[in-house]
Parts: C-alpha cells; structure tokens; sequence
C-alpha cells in the first residue's frame, strides 16, 4: 500500500508542554497515529507507552540538501481490551533536493513498518538506545518502492525532563487527538540510514530524543 506523505501529517500542531517543550516528544506519537490509520475507525482509542526514539538529520553535498526523519517505538494497545493490539513500530521519512535548481525534488521517500523486540532496546535510564532494522519505503518522485537498512545508536546528552504533550492534528485524511505524559532525554544519535548504496546519514544529529511515555492516548477522528 503506497502511503501518505508524512510531511503532511504532522502540518499543523498545537503543544501544550510543563517544563521544556519537547515537541518531538509529541511528534513522535503523531507519527503513531498515522500508522495505525490504516487498520482504524473513526472513534477507535490506542494507548501507547513504553520507551521511544527520534532523530532528525540535515547534510549538505553542495547543491544537494539531505533530510532524514526517524522515530521508533516499543508499544501501541487498541481499546476495548478484546481488541488489543501491541506492536513496536518504526517511521522512516527521507528527503533530497536540488537547492540549485528551484529546490527540485530528487527523492521524496517515506515507509513504516511493525518491530521485532530485538529491533529496538533503550537503556532503563533512557541513557542509550538502538535501533537495527529494514524497512519498505516508497519513492513519491519515482513511484517505485525500496529497502531502507536502518543502524543507528543514540547517547543520551542531558539529563530527563518530564513533559505532557497535548496534541491536536487535522490533515487530509486524518483528523487526531493525543495526550501524553512521560519523560525525554536529549540524544547524539549516529550510525546509519542507506539504501545499500546511499548512506543518507553520513554525520551525527546532534539533537535527537529518548523518550518514555508514562501514561498516553490516541483518538482517531477521520
């Protein structure tokens, strides 16, 4: 199934945060929301907790501007309780452009896909975390699909902050409320995002997060 273009998902947020504002720490679960539309109903509810992960990298190649969304996940539960769910799950958004050449598009590439428990682990003090996987992703520039092969590490570079996130989204195709209470950590995160040819990554990001999520809700409305 060719999915949606992440960037507009997460178009237009509202953060409400107590002590530093960590909006990744909401865009993080954005990211969820969007993946469970698929298998979702309009009023259907997901509790989310456990440990997750995000980082945003920007490189430079002369004319050409590189930018890399990741963020994983350890667990999503559907409500009723009969009905639940849970899974680990990963977001991978990739993007290049000729700054050159009225900014044209080379690559325009998004995918998601479950994890295995293996896949992603985080340290019990959110002082590290991994994240080793493969990952389908679609090209919106060349209408094909590929395999993204995901190896990244992040270190944890300031000490936790406990935040509450209140979100609202609206954008086509998907209208969504969260709220969430946890803890974040800022994060160098280094490794590897490729395509087996491409290191799309070649340099650290500086400000990545570690996240726990105490306490969470979803609403999809669509």
């Amino acid at each position: 199934m060719k999915p949606q273009r992440v960037s507009n998902v997460v178009s237009s947020q509202k953060i409400e945060s107590s002590g530093m504002k960590f909006v990744v720490f909401g865009l993080v679960f954005s990211l969820i929301a969007f993946t469970l539309l698929t298998t979702s109903w309009a009023g259907d509810r997901f509790m989310v907790k456990g440990s997750s992960a995000f980082s945003f990298f920007e490189t430079f190649d002369e004319c050409i501007r590189t930018l890399v969304f990741i963020s994983a996940g350890e667990e999503v539960s559907k409500e009723p309780p009969e009905q639940s769910l849970s899974s680990g799950f990963i977001s991978v958004t990739i993007s290049k452009v000729d700054t050159c050449n009225s900014y044209t598009p080379l690559l325009d590439a998004g995918g998601f896909a479950t994890l295995a428990d293996s896949d992603f682990e985080v340290g019990k003090t959110l002082d590290w975390a991994t994240l080793n996987t493969t990952v389908e992703a679609y090209d919106f520039v060349s209408n094909t699909y590929f395999n993204v092969f995901v190896d990244l590490t992040w270190t944890a570079t300031s000490d936790p902050v406990r935040s509450t996130i209140i979100l609202h989204d609206k954008s086509p195709g998907l209208i969504f409320s969260q709220k969430m209470t946890g803890r974040s950590r800022v994060a160098e995160t280094t490794g590897s995002v490729s395509d087996e040819t491409t290191n799309f990554t070649p340099n650290p990001a500086p400000d990545g997060y570690i996240s726990n999520v105490q306490t969470g809700n979803v609403t999809i409305f669509k």
